[in-house]
């Protein structure tokens, strides 16, 4: 069921354009909107306060599919949520433009897309777009499929919860000591995840150029998650790129990055038929 439900929510999203309604950020900004306004316990916005708003739907999500307890309801909910988590719509239209605009030699039109992604990303200004390209695609398919085989609907619908709030789509007035709550548990959170990731890209790559960038992410945490999962990308494509194809780079470790969601849903198919998951 897990497979399966993977395999529909991610050719849905990859076929289909969906609108606004089917984003985690629709909901969560409605959320936080109503909690704060209703629940007087979350109006001071301490940092526990916080995380208790943006985690408490995936509590309650919890709650309601355990004491349904029906296999149909966890797979029909696991698609929606999927959706919900991994809908990209936004970051493919500037990634698309991206692409355009650098065919047509539009310097103006390509910064602008770039910044859009560095944007959706959460990455500074100047950051090479690939590096942003990259860490949208971990951030909307390979952290969800993670949370969503290891710990279910609840923990894909709290990677999301928090992802969506950490990015700034959720329009919110937050004190620092907050931000730096939400930020360390988002960074928590992807920790794991991004290195199963690089290991994903050395494994479809090339594997003896890339093992030692992999074992130093491994045992990393000072550096960032993005600037980490992104040098063993580079590495891991294995090629140079040339200097005025501004697409050149960034559709290459984006076609890496794809091949690699194969080979996790080939491990999840064994896994699967080795009953160590449902």
């Amino acid at each position: 069921m897990t497979l399966i439900a993977l395999l529909i929510a991610l050719s849905i999203e990859r076929l289909y354009p969906l609108p606004a309604v089917w984003s985690i950020d629709f909901y969560m900004q409605r959320w936080m909107n109503w909690s704060q306004t209703k629940v007087r316990y979350f109006r001071g916005q301490s940092a526990w306060a916080l995380l208790l708003q943006i985690l408490l739907p995936a509590a309650l999500a919890w709650l309601l599919f355990h004491w349904l307890d029906s296999g149909l309801v966890n797979f029909i909910g696991g698609i929606i949520v999927l959706l919900l988590v991994m809908n990209a719509g936004p970051e493919r239209v500037a990634y698309k433009q991206l692409l355009k605009t650098a065919m047509r030699a539009d310097s103006a039109g390509y910064q602008e897309a770039a910044e859009q992604l560095r944007h959706y990303a959460h990455l500074p200004e100047g950051t090479p777009v690939e590096r942003a390209v990259v860490w949208l695609n971990f951030v909307h398919f390979l952290a969800p499929i993670f949370f969503f085989v290891t710990f279910g609907i609840a923990g894909v619908l709290a990677y999301g919860c928090l992802r969506s709030v950490y990015r700034g789509t959720v329009q919110q007035d937050f004190d620092e000591a907050a931000r730096a709550q939400v930020e360390r548990a988002l960074w928590a959170l992807n920790f794991i995840p991004a290195r199963f990731a690089a290991l994903g890209a050395a494994l479809v790559g090339h594997f003896s150029h890339v093992l030692p960038a992999v074992m130093a992410m491994a045992t990393n945490t000072q550096d960032d998650n993005p600037e980490l999962l992104h040098h063993v990308v580079e590495k891991a494509e294995g090629r140079s790129h040339h200097p005025d194809d501004r697409s050149d780079a960034v559709t290459h470790q984006l076609n890496l990055m794809k091949r690699q969601h194969l080979f996790w849903f080939v491990v999840i198919a064994v896994l699967t038929l080795t009953g160590t998951i449902v």
